[in-house]
């Protein structure tokens, strides 16, 4: 190779090992120190971010923070808190503290999540919240009521859920069948659970336009509430109320509960059609009231025929509409006074296998009697969870067989229960209830044998919970839960 060639050569050579060495230099500079130039590309990256983070961490933890106050909050978190308080205190005091507490307090999200009471108390104030608010979750209309808040009620917030609360004599400045109507109407796109009396002005204004006004009728309103799910109604009047008018609409409600004697007869078909409309949607039915004879003709005329009904509050007298209800689930019985005498239904009804929850309210079981009516009654359940008794007396062979059939039993709640009182039937908790969690006895007489010997149990199975009437703060949890 001749001159000129090895000089271009070695200039060549020589920029090519300066551009190496310069590389080198700026990834020792980069990395910190010579340690990585034994170590593979990929571990030297790890570890320098290894040092990078442990550097970033060291001068957070350097730095002094200050404590995190309800001020840092967010809305969503504050509008909770603030839900928990009456719609009075919301405006009187929390929209006071500040500019963002105002704002918070008074947007339609906190309201609608809060309540109003209508009493004669802080007048002033629920009227500023009338006039005020935007919306409001729950309303509740006492007898002592300052009348002019329902002017401002009728024009005024939204309600979800509306509660008049009646008390033995109706009170002279109570809603008139006008003001009630309009009322519902003015709420008739938001109400979502109603609870009321009836009375016997309602009722005449029940499927007729108001002679006063020309205002909708009842009906009408009842019918146009979209999003009425929930509609509770009391009184003795419901046997004055004629069938529902075919030609309307009905609401699609999931809970209907009846607070009346009168039921759902040749007396009352108002009840009877709002039934059989509602079947598909129909979750829960309360009522707790009487047949005039039994429930035959009901059940031949079809009502509860295809029930999609769930939970179930019903009187010992027409305990055979359960005979139409596959889907149910929570049953709830009380005796008043009208037992089914026939026991052969009982005897070719299918086991009820699938009620989780029993409750027996007033129930008496003749003493001595064997294989009767609340015998049978009990004999139809075998996959209970929770088993609630109020006011009811079982005879002790009836309640051990009911406990026999039902293994799976993990609460057992008794207020002033007769049936569980014998010390020798705490033996059948630990052979045949294995999963038994809690058994409440805080509102039964417990005598000083009894106690000892579910100690005893208890020592056993600490893992059961067993409450006397000197646990109030665990009954009240058991209650909230």
């Amino acid at each position: 190779m001749d001159g000129e060639g090895c000089s271009t050569f070695e200039r060549h050579k020589k920029s090519l090992d300066q551009e190496n060495a310069d590389s080198s230099s700026h990834a020792k500079r980069r990395k910190g120190d010579g340690a990585f130039n034994d170590m593979p590309d990929d571990e030297q990256e790890v570890k320098f971010l290894d040092q990078a983070a442990a550097e970033m961490l060291e001068i957070e933890n350097s730095e002094e923070r200050e404590p995190l106050t309800i001020d840092d909050l967010f809305d969503e978190l504050l509008q909770k808190i603030f839900s928990y308080f009456q719609a009075q205190d919301v405006f009187g005091c929390l929209s006071k503290v500040c500019m963002r507490w105002e704002r918070v307090a008074k947007d339609p999200c906190t309201l609608n999540q809060t309540q109003l009471i209508l009493e004669d108390k802080n007048i002033e104030l629920c009227t500023q919240v009338l006039k005020e608010a935007s919306c409001i979750g729950e309303v509740y209309i006492l007898p002592s009521y300052p009348p002019d808040a329902l002017n401002h009620l009728i024009r005024g917030p939204r309600i979800k859920k509306l509660v008049i609360i009646g008390d033995s004599e109706w009170h002279p400045t109570w809603p008139s069948p006008s003001d009630l109507i309009a009322l519902l109407d003015h709420n008739k796109l938001s109400l979502q659970q109603l609870s009321m009396p009836v009375d016997s002005g309602l009722v005449h204004c029940h499927k007729q336009q108001l002679p006063e006004t020309g205002g909708p009728s009842f009906q009408s309103i009842l019918a146009g509430m979209k999003r009425l799910t929930h509609l509770h109604m009391v009184g003795e009047c419901w046997r004055d109320w004629d069938e529902w008018d075919l030609t309307k609409e009905h609401p699609h409600l999931r809970t209907l509960k009846i607070d009346s004697v009168s039921f759902i007869s040749e007396e009352c078909l108002f009840i009877r059609d709002l039934i059989m409309l509602c079947k598909s949607t129909l979750r829960t039915l309360h009522l707790p009231c009487q047949l005039p004879h039994d429930a035959v003709s009901l059940l031949d005329a079809g009502i509860f025929q295809g029930s999609q009904v769930e939970e179930l509050m019903v009187s010992t007298g027409c305990l055979r509409v359960i005979s139409q209800m596959p889907h149910l689930k929570v049953l709830a019985v009380f005796d008043n006074g009208k037992e089914d005498r026939d026991l052969e239904w009982f005897r070719k009804m299918p086991m009820l296998s699938g009620v989780w929850k029993l409750t027996l309210q007033s129930v008496l079981e003749t003493e001595g009697e064997k294989e009767g009516f609340v015998w049978h009654l009990l004999s139809k359940f075998n996959h209970l969870t929770e088993f609630w008794g109020f006011e009811s007396t079982v005879e002790e062979n009836t309640f051990n067989m009911f406990l026999n059939n039902n293994p799976l039993l993990k609460e057992m709640h008794f207020f002033d229960f007769n049936g569980f009182d014998n010390p020798s039937q705490v033996s059948l908790l630990d052979n045949c209830l294995p999963k038994i969690a809690v058994i409440d006895l805080s509102s039964s007489h417990v005598t000083e044998e009894m106690r000892k010997t579910l100690d005893v149990f208890n020592e056993k199975r600490p893992n059961v919970k067993i409450l006397y009437d000197d646990n109030y703060d665990d009954i009240e949890m058991i209650f909230v839960s």
